[in-house]
């Protein structure tokens, strides 16, 4: 919802729903945050089983690149058919190509522009195989705590270079969120059975509802004061959502299978949307579809086409290219 009212305005001038999915901008925040804790959670088992980091990092990268490789090598073709393409100045140069294919931090955007969280994702893989399922907790935890406040020392001496490369991402306030997640779900371990979920889940909300209405003062705050808060914030829902879960009566019960399809699919749909999107929105304000009586709609009809085609991209594609790669079905679908 947020993008499609991002690309409708950006591009068309249109806005969408009167701007109510605008906060969907915080959607990298909470991911970050949700892949530490998931990650720490699925493979918590698996930490100090040394022989197991390499079985983890190719289930992982089996997982993140053979998709990405084909629907990036589909729009270049697609690009290259029409000519060109450019993004905020950026050609398709080799350092594109780098970025898109490679998820190596290079500066630029990739051409799936979504694919931009993924270079933190992969280098938070091999950091967590390494000093997590080679290392142990104890390592994983050191390590966490150290990057983190490496971001912090540096963002408060030498704020000039947070956007020089490559300290912007080796600094970058991203990491921070991801080994926030983490920590959270490495002591979540101790608190399994105890009461508090509620009281988490309340204080989390007040954080985020304050975030939501001093937004304007939030945004005009240090980027990292801004990254921390949304960390401090989504750390507490997930950890208050799983407390509450745990002691529920949702204790030990499989998630519904739409659910869980749902997150099989997330990855393609989380490639496949935006392009999705620029195509359905170019061709409705060509044929006059947004006018401002049915923009509303038209506009609903785009964002719900645009998840389809993800899901239709992991039905046709996604899917039988892990079934072929992956020796074992994988247990923790989703993204992250």
């Amino acid at each position: 919802m947020h993008h499609v009212g991002a690309i409708s305005t950006q591009q068309h001038g249109v806005d969408f729903a009167g701007g109510m999915f605008s906060l969907g901008q915080l959607r990298p925040d909470f991911f970050f945050v949700l892949s530490g804790f998931i990650i720490t959670w699925v493979h918590g088992r698996s930490l100090g089983a040394g022989v197991k980091a390499g079985a983890f990092l190719r289930g992982r990268f089996l997982r993140l690149y053979p998709l990405l490789f084909i629907l990036t090598s589909v729009k270049v073709v697609i690009i290259l058919a029409l000519g060109g393409w450019r993004w905020k100045e950026q050609a398709l140069d080799a350092s594109t190509l780098v970025s898109s294919y490679l998820l190596v931090p290079t500066g630029q955007y990739p051409v799936l522009l979504a694919a931009w969280t993924m270079p933190y994702e992969a280098l938070f893989y091999i950091i967590f195989a390494i000093v997590g399922i080679h290392g142990s907790a104890r390592t994983l935890t050191w390590t966490a705590v150290a990057w983190s406040l490496g971001v912090v020392t540096f963002h408060a001496i030498l704020p000039g270079q947070a956007d020089s490369p490559p300290w912007r991402f080796v600094f970058s306030p991203y990491h921070l969120q991801i080994f926030a997640g983490v920590l959270t779900c490495l002591h979540f371990r101790h608190w399994q059975g105890r009461k508090g979920g509620r009281i988490l889940l309340l204080a989390s909300g007040c954080l985020i509802l304050a975030g939501m209405y001093g937004h304007q003062t939030l945004s005009s705050l240090p980027r990292l004061m801004t990254r921390c808060w949304w960390a401090a914030a989504f750390c507490g829902l997930i950890a208050g959502a799983a407390l509450e879960e745990c002691r529920g009566s949702l204790a030990g019960k499989r998630p519904p299978c739409w659910i869980s399809f749902l997150a099989r699919s997330s990855y393609s749909t989380y490639l496949v949307h935006g392009p999705a999107l620029v195509i359905m929105l170019a061709f409705c304000s060509r044929w006059h579809l947004l006018e401002p009586a049915n923009k509303d709609t038209v506009l609903l009809a785009c964002a719900t086409l645009a998840v389809s085609a993800g899901i239709l991209c992991h039905l046709v594609i996604e899917k039988p290219l892990l079934k072929r790669l992956l020796p074992k079905p994988v247990v923790d679908g989703g993204k992250t």
